[in-house]
């Protein structure tokens, strides 16, 4: 069918978000997501995700992150990281 599989994934955090970088989300109440531009595909391939992805869309305390994903036949792994100082 096509080349990419795109998913929106929306998080809401504790305050007024801001996109503090390429791959760094700060989601407020000292808790930053760290997002990747790897992806392993079907176990075996490390792959970059396509230009611009994952795309970020923050309004308020939401944040809209778009990945665009390869074409895989069996699995993807995706692994972001969600990193608070507040413990």
């Amino acid at each position: 069918v096509g080349q990419y599989v795109e998913l929106d994934v929306s998080v809401k955090g504790l305050a007024s978000a801001s996109n503090t970088g390429n791959e760094t989300i700060d989601m407020g109440g000292q808790t930053t997501l760290e997002l990747s531009s790897q992806v392993l595909v079907d176990g075996s391939t490390w792959s970059i995700l396509a230009d611009c992805y994952p795309s970020v869309n923050v309004k308020g305390s939401t944040t809209t992150i778009t990945f665009r994903f390869p074409k895989f036949a069996n699995n993807m792994l995706y692994d972001p990281v969600l990193a608070t100082s507040s413990l």
